[in-house]
């Protein structure tokens, strides 16, 4: 089967996943199977559908199947099974995903596809300087490309935060300019980030961002006051955490 075809034969396949006719669901699983004893090839099928599927279910699923093979204990052999050329290509269709998305639930689950690439590639010792040139432009950019930054920077830092301590500056950059805005999902996402960079590094490097507990604590009052229990709840736990982890 040629790979155009085998393309569209998994669109469907995942079509048929979320299908509410149990046999049409269960034969779309039995036939995903094939496709997962080759999870190279289907890495380089899924961003494709992430970019193109017309279905924002499909291209949902797709981004969650994605990170869940860049997250596996053997992503990195994985990865490295994939050809040079077609490493680059998934890279850079996976940034033009993130571009053209423009269903927020969608967005969400391609930040973290992203940002589990650029974890397995910092730990490889590999750059993604366009990652780092995007996500540079959308904190700068609208509110929903700022809060898409934001929540990539809370994954990574997590995974490299070492990476983003080698500037200092630039980081606090990032932080002065989302803290400028207004909307408080871009604020969230922001003091989300802010928190796990925090609750990973030593103390001794915490200083430099003290400064921002001031934003942060605004932002929990903007929430409070949005009656936005959700996202309360969701940074208040994050602050407890940077208090657990660093208590004085």
């Amino acid at each position: 089967m040629d790979p155009a075809t085998e393309l569209k034969e998994l669109h469907e396949v995942l079509k048929g996943i979320l299908h509410n006719d149990n046999t049409i669901r269960h034969q779309a699983e039995e036939r995903l199977k094939s496709y997962l004893m080759v999870p190279a090839k289907l890495l380089q099928y899924l961003v494709r559908l992430i970019q193109d599927a017309p279905e924002d279910y499909v291209r949902k699923l797709s981004s969650v199947l994605f990170k869940h093979y860049i997250a596996l204990e053997e992503a990195s052999s994985l990865w490295k099974q994939i050809p040079a050329p077609e490493q680059e290509s998934i890279k850079a269709e996976l940034l033009a995903a993130l571009k053209k998305e423009t269903d927020t639930k969608v967005v969400r689950q391609v930040c973290q596809s992203v940002a589990e690439l650029a974890g397995l590639l910092f730990e490889q010792k590999k750059e993604w300087p366009q990652l780092d040139e995007l996500l540079g432009v959308y904190i700068t950019g609208n509110d929903l490309a700022a809060e898409t930054a934001f929540r990539i920077l809370t994954v990574l830092f997590g995974r490299c935060n070492e990476k983003y301590l080698k500037n200092v500056p630039a980081v606090c950059g990032l932080f002065d300019a989302a803290f400028q805005k207004t909307s408080s999902k871009v604020l969230l996402a922001a003091s989300m980030a802010m928190c796990n960079l925090v609750a990973e590094i030593d103390t001794s490097d915490i200083k430099p961002f003290v400064k921002y507990s001031t934003p942060i604590i605004n932002t929990v009052q903007i929430l409070f006051t949005e009656g936005n229990e959700d996202a309360l709840h969701e940074l208040l736990d994050a602050m407890s955490e940077v208090a657990e982890a660093e208590p004085t």
